[in-house]
């Protein structure tokens, strides 16, 4: 993160000159493959959001601006230079993305994600278009500043990998004049061994600019992550204890009942019943107790699964895959915890349990 002193950069070109001069000398680097600059990174909890008026009189929106009745919305805004897409290889879907061409002179242009341009030209390329940034309630039409949509990207998730986020428009910094940037680097080695030379590079353009808060995207992502990898861990300690409760309260029952039942099993092997029939017997009623306890328990799952839907990811609160796997992980537990009074109930002997009679 870089943040430029208003004492020695003013507003205008000696912020694009910075930023243009710091991130083609990282990209000479040996090792880097690209570099580029956004105003707040994805997954650093940094927001920054405005009004955004669109142009077009056809589209649907919840808020008009009361002087030219044109429609706008709050929206994410990300101030950013060339080669910060291609840095982060976020897809283009339509147009361009931004060159050296879009200088502060040039017309000034926007580009907008694939959510901004669904929403308000759904099938339809937004390229073309025209938007205002700030075109607050109280600007008139003479005052706004329109940017032609020369492009549409991907969505990114900003706030968090669980969490949408609203509509982004990105528009260059050379038309911002943004002191605070991120300079992101690729490179094809390990990204922290690179730390010290992109430090240089940027001390070699003003020695007393500090340079901060130098992380890989891997570190910002678990970062981001922390909280939901803690939760997942403390409910995978609650699971494996409930599993352990589960399998000790189903050896401990069935030892009770085999114990209770001796002489009848020892009668039953008398009579003619072989091992593998008593053996059988008491795992059958062992799986009784079980199937009945499963099919309660999944039904109450799949009742509450909603509950957990703020801490899932990537994975439906119905999971098919879940809802299967959980119950033969159960039975496979049940059995282990079964065999043992089984296997002891098949040693009963005829002559022990008719003496007891």
């Amino acid at each position: 993160r870089l943040s430029l002193p208003d004492t020695r950069y003013k507003d205008g070109q000696p912020v694009s000159a910075f930023y243009d001069e710091a991130t083609r000398r990282i990209a000479r680097l040996p090792g880097v493959k690209s570099a580029g600059a956004i105003s707040e990174m994805p997954m650093s909890g940094i927001h920054s959001s405005g009004s955004v008026m669109i142009e077009d009189t056809s589209v649907s929106a919840p808020t008009h601006q009361p002087k030219t009745g044109l429609p706008y919305i709050e929206a994410s805004r990300r101030k950013v230079t060339s080669g910060y897409f291609a840095t982060l290889q976020i897809p283009l879907v339509a147009g361009r993305t931004f060159t050296d061409a879009d200088s502060a002179d040039a017309p000034l242009v926007a580009l907008v994600d694939s959510d901004f341009a669904n929403r308000f030209w759904p099938g339809k390329s937004p390229v073309g278009k025209r938007i205002a940034i700030n075109a607050g309630r109280a600007m008139t039409a003479a005052d706004i500043k329109w940017r032609t949509i020369v492009g549409q990207v991907a969505h990114v998730k900003h706030d968090s990998l669980d969490v949408e986020g609203r509509e982004e428009v990105y528009f260059p910094q050379t038309q911002s004049d943004s002191r605070d940037m991120n300079i992101v680097v690729r490179t094809d080695s390990d990204p922290q061994s690179l730390a010290t030379a992109v430090r240089r590079e940027v001390l070699a353009i003003d020695p007393t600019q500090p340079v901060y808060d130098v992380v890989t995207m891997d570190q910002l992502l678990q970062s981001s992550t922390s909280q939901p990898r803690f939760n997942f861990v403390l409910l995978s300690i609650f699971a494996a204890v409930a599993l352990l409760l589960a399998a000790i309260g189903i050896y401990g029952l069935l030892s009770y009942l085999v114990t209770l039942r001796w002489q009848e099993l020892g009668i039953r092997m008398a009579l003619g019943a072989q091992r593998s029939d008593v053996l059988a017997l008491v795992l059958r009623h062992g799986m009784k107790l079980v199937g009945l306890g499963l099919a309660i328990g999944m039904f109450c799952a799949w009742l509450g699964a909603h509950l957990l839907a703020s801490l899932l990811f990537g994975v439906s609160t119905k999971d098919v895959v879940t809802f299967t796997a959980i119950p033969l992980v159960f039975v496979a537990v049940a059995i282990c915890a079964s065999l043992i009074p089984a296997i002891r109930a098949t040693r009963a002997e005829p002559s022990i349990a008719l003496r007891s009679e």
